[in-house]
C-alpha cells in the first residue's frame, strides 16, 4: 500500500464535464447482414452512419 496518500472523499454531484465525457453509445452488434467487398467501405459506413 501507498503511505501519505489522501482519501478521496465521493460526491453526490456530478460535474457537467464528466457527464459529457461518459454519454450512452450502443453497442456494436455482433451479426451482421451486410459485409464489406471494396477496402474501406466498413469504414465508411462507420464514419458516415
Amino acid at each position: 500500500m501507498v503511505k501519505g496518500l489522501p482519501t478521496l472523499e465521493e460526491l453526490d454531484e456530478n460535474c457537467v464535464d464528466c457527464l459529457t465525457g461518459k454519454q450512452h453509445r450502443d453497442a456494436i452488434r455482433k451479426h451482421v447482414v451486410w459485409r464489406a467487398s471494396l477496402k474501406l467501405e466498413l469504414v465508411h459506413s462507420d464514419i458516415c452512419g
